[in-house]
């Protein structure tokens, strides 16, 4: 597969990794970094330090501009203390906290909390550990700076398809909600995504937003959409035409492929020599 990055470059990939095209040269769009906060303990200042530098290095080998972070250094590790801290920010476009010690569920939840739910602020956790070995700083580095610039809106690369008018669908179902995800663009690279519950809309009404998103993005409707469906099995084979039926009847003017598929099923081939 070939992937289209940043700068008119393009690699052409096998075995489904990219890890190295990824980070070998500009990404494909970036974020202006420009008001951001770096969150960490007293005692992790010398590794921070030396993140922070890398971080500015590494970020302009990727097309990433991103400016000097506002230094906040905090007198101990506790929950409370990030998130007080965090509470404290304004007018920031991302938060980035350096945790010490031995990984826990509990601290990465209560921030994740706090900035996905109640401030809507993007945020990225890094564990100091992970920047303590100076030899492979660099390439951890360039991986956080990646995943800061999809956060923010950046698309790390696309791909080009024949069908340049497509939108690609999924759509999960599990325990009450339903995840949808569709792409926007012809590099397949922007996405629309919600989640709902499924006694409050249906996916053809999602589906049917994320077509007037995908004009708003392209300046035309999606002429096709390929969907595949997850979350359900094939002996549901009733409601699966129910919906199917549904999403092809509100998109009347748009080519409609619908695909199931089953993460369930085991598939065992078996070569048979005396038959």
């Amino acid at each position: 597969i070939t992937l289209y990055f940043g700068r008119n470059r393009q690699e052409t990939v096998t075995k489904g990794d990219w890890g190295r095209a990824a980070t070998s040269g500009s990404v494909l769009t970036s974020e202006k970094i420009t008001r951001w906060a770096l969150i960490y303990p007293e005692k992790s200042s010398t590794n921070v330090k030396d993140f922070h530098e890398e971080l500015l290095r590494q970020s302009k080998t990727l097309g990433i501009s991103i400016q000097r972070a506002k230094m906040l250094e905090i007198s101990n590790d506790k929950t409370e203390t990030y998130i007080n801290k965090i509470r404290q920010l304004s007018n920031c476009q991302l938060v980035v906290a350096i945790f010490c010690g031995p990984q826990r569920s509990d601290k990465y939840a209560a921030l994740k909390k706090l900035c996905c739910i109640e401030m809507a602020l993007p945020s990225q956790v890094v564990m100091q550990k992970t920047l303590s070995n100076p030899k492979r700083l660099r390439s951890v580095v360039k991986k956080i700076a990646l995943q800061i610039n999809c956060k923010l809106g950046g698309q790390l690369w696309g791909i080009r398809i024949s069908d340049q008018n497509c939108m690609f669908v999924g759509v999960e179902v599990a325990k009450g909600f339903t995840a949808i995800v569709c792409s926007l663009n012809a590099e397949v690279s922007q996405y629309y995504s919600v989640v709902i519950k499924n006694d409050e809309k249906k996916v053809h009404d999602i589906i049917l937003e994320a077509t007037v998103v995908f004009e708003e993005t392209c300046g035309k409707k999606p002429s096709n959409v390929v969907l595949y469906r997850s979350g359900i099995g094939a002996n549901f084979l009733r409601e699966i035409e129910k919906e199917a039926n549904e999403i092809v009847e509100r998109l009347s003017e748009i080519k409609v492929t619908y695909i199931v598929v089953e993460k369930r099923t085991i598939a065992k081939l078996m070569q048979v020599t005396d038959w």
